[in-house]
C-alpha cells in the first residue's frame, strides 16, 4: 500500500504542476493573441503545435524513463547513443510535424475561407517556432526526467503532466518569438 500512495502522491503533485502551467500557458496565450493574429492564419497553426510539443515531449519523457529505470543511461547530461538518438528524433519530429501543422492549417484556411498570409509565411513561422520549441523542449523534458530520478520519484509516475506542460510552455513562447521575427522578415503587422 505504501508504493501505490507514493505514486498517487507524486502523480497528484505532476498534475498540479502540469494544471498550473496550463494556466500560464492560457495567461500567455492571451497575452500574446495580439501579435500572434496579426499574421493572418496563425490561429489555425496553434491547436497543432501545442499538440505535437506535448505528445512529443511526452513520449520522450516516457523513453528517457525507460532508460534510466534499465540502466541504459545514468540520469546525468552526457552525449551517449541513447541521449543523442532520443532528444535528435524529438527534434526531427518536430520539424517534420511543423511542417505538416503549416500545410494542414493552411488548406484549413481555404476551406473555411479565411485570411491567411500565405503558405511560405505559415511554414516560416511553424517551422522556426516548432523546431525551436522542439529543441528548448526536449532538453528541458531530458533536464527533469534526471533530476526526478535523481531525488527517487519514479519519472514515469511524474513526466507525462510535466512534460506535457513545459512544452506547452516552450511552443507558445517559441510561436511568439517566430511571429515577431515573420513580422519584421516580411514586413507583416
Amino acid at each position: 500500500m505504501k508504493i501505490r500512495l507514493s505514486v498517487i502522491r507524486e502523480s497528484l503533485i505532476a498534475e498540479v504542476i502540469s494544471i498550473t502551467g496550463a494556466s500560464l500557458v492560457g495567461f500567455g496565450f492571451v497575452k500574446t493573441t495580439g501579435v500572434i493574429h496579426s499574421i493572418p492564419g496563425m490561429l489555425a497553426v496553434i491547436p497543432g503545435i501545442l499538440a505535437l510539443r506535448g505528445g512529443v515531449s511526452g513520449s520522450l519523457a516516457a523513453r528517457i524513463g525507460t532508460a534510466l529505470h534499465t540502466g541504459i543511461i545514468e540520469p546525468r547530461l552526457e552525449i551517449n547513443p541513447t541521449i543523442k538518438t532520443n532528444v535528435l528524433s524529438a527534434i526531427t519530429l518536430g520539424l517534420i510535424e511543423s511542417i505538416l501543422v503549416a500545410l494542414i492549417a493552411y488548406v484549413f484556411t481555404i476551406i473555411v475561407d479565411i485570411p491567411s498570409a500565405g503558405l511560405h509565411i505559415l511554414l516560416f513561422v511553424s517551422v522556426l517556432g516548432g523546431t525551436l520549441a522542439a529543441t528548448i523542449g526536449s532538453v528541458t523534458t531530458l533536464i527533469i526526467s534526471f533530476q526526478v530520478y535523481r531525488v527517487g520519484i519514479d519519472p514515469d509516475s511524474v513526466m507525462g503532466p510535466i512534460a506535457t506542460m513545459t512544452g506547452d510552455v516552450v511552443a507558445i513562447s517559441s510561436l511568439f518569438l517566430a511571429v515577431i521575427l515573420a513580422r519584421q522578415i516580411f514586413g507583416i503587422g
